[in-house]
């Protein structure tokens, strides 16, 4: 993690993971009452849930190489009789191959991979494309030949971006927590627009 910090600084790549960190941001605030009964990661500074969203979004992707070449299996599976992929079909389809322990973590877990694929702006039966999801994990093709019900690697794809969403908002959580601590007469969107300019690297002195 140190090198990966420092990695981080020198190249300044703050800046690029701004748009993401207000998103994320801001919807880790408009739910920080939920709680969480899970250890949650050590954040004392922005470059800490700046590197965890790094870590996170690299664990993603390696777990979506690894189902790559199941891409047209996927689309086989998902597609409806017109050749198209509605949202409906991709939920159930994640819904079938998403693990969880408990209903509760089910529950979140399908939450957290909605908000990552961005599905909850999509209507029912709008079709799911590359221009309004935040990635698509299968390839389109005309092939009948479907996914195995027991594919553990589209599961463990899955649990990876759950698992990496959950844990992000964590930090974020834990670290707008520090900032009302120490603001404590500051308002909501002083605080938020602090942590901004610290992702900026605009940190006051």
């Amino acid at each position: 993690m140190k090198d990966l910090k420092e990695n981080i600084q020198k190249n300044n790549m703050k800046k690029l993971m701004l748009s993401a960190v207000l998103g994320m941001f801001c919807y880790c605030t408009n739910n920080a009452m939920e709680g969480n009964e899970e250890e949650e990661p050590q954040i004392e500074e922005i470059i800490d849930v700046l590197g965890n969203m790094i870590e996170g979004q690299v664990i993603i992707f390696n777990a979506k190489e690894a189902i790559k070449e199941k891409g047209k299996k996927i689309y086989a599976t998902i597609k409806d009789k017109s050749g198209k992929v509605t949202k409906g079909n991709l939920l159930n389809f994640i819904k079938e191959k998403f693990d969880a322990d408990d209903k509760e973590s089910f529950t979140v877990g399908i939450g957290f991979l909605e908000q990552y694929f961005h599905l909850e702006e999509i209507k029912e039966n709008d079709e799911c494309t590359k221009n309004n999801l935040t990635e698509i994990f299968w390839e389109v093709q005309e092939v009948d030949e479907t996914i195995d019900k027991t594919d553990e690697e589209i599961t463990e794809y899955l649990i990876q971006i759950a698992t990496s969403e959950r844990i992000i908002r964590e930090c974020f959580q834990e670290y707008y927590e520090i900032k009302i601590k120490e603001g404590k007469k500051k308002k909501k969107e002083e605080i938020i627009d602090e942590i901004m300019n610290e992702c900026r690297g605009e940190k006051k002195t």
